[in-house]
């Protein structure tokens, strides 16, 4: 069983990563990207930021601190931390609701260029998350829920 929760771990860590290192590429190379979406050149200098990337990479850092837990015994301290990051995971995501849209005002008070950009961008992003991310997370929640409910099943009245 315990193999069972490192690879399910394993795997939506890997699918994390690549969320994030693709995340990043689309925005670290927007510039070429942005053509695609609006069918034209748009001359813009400012390079945009989608919020829901850091969310991401906040998402990462949690299945990190979970694989280097799930990789160690077992105890009640493991297992609580456990829960707390779930907790702290669903929390991010409805955090993450609110905070693209406040990231969709902020850009817009830019000019409409950078609304578009950002638009185009964050669209990628999005993709990119529904691809990856999300199952990730799945993988994420089936291992924590397996990891604390073996913890729990271990212990004796």
């Amino acid at each position: 069983m315990k193999s069972n929760i490192k690879t399910l771990t394993m795997v939506s860590l890997i699918l994390q990563i690549l969320a994030v290192l693709v995340a990043f590429i689309v925005i670290i190379m927007q510039e070429r990207f942005i053509p695609l979406f609006t069918m034209q050149m748009i001359d813009i200098k400012i390079k945009v930021y989608p919020i829901a990337f850091f969310f991401m990479v906040s998402q990462l850092i949690i299945y990190i601190v979970f694989f280097n837990i799930s990789h160690k015994d077992e105890n009640e301290a493991n297992r609580i931390l456990g829960i707390v990051l779930i907790v702290i995971s669903v929390a991010l995501a409805i955090v993450s609701v609110f905070a693209n849209v406040a990231g969709t005002i902020i850009y817009s008070r830019m000019g409409a260029d950078t609304l578009v950009v950002y638009s185009s961008i964050s669209t990628l992003v999005s993709y990119i998350n529904t691809l990856l991310a999300i199952p990730a997370t799945a993988l994420f929640y089936i291992a924590c829920g397996r990891y604390t409910a073996k913890a729990e099943s271990t212990q004796e009245p």
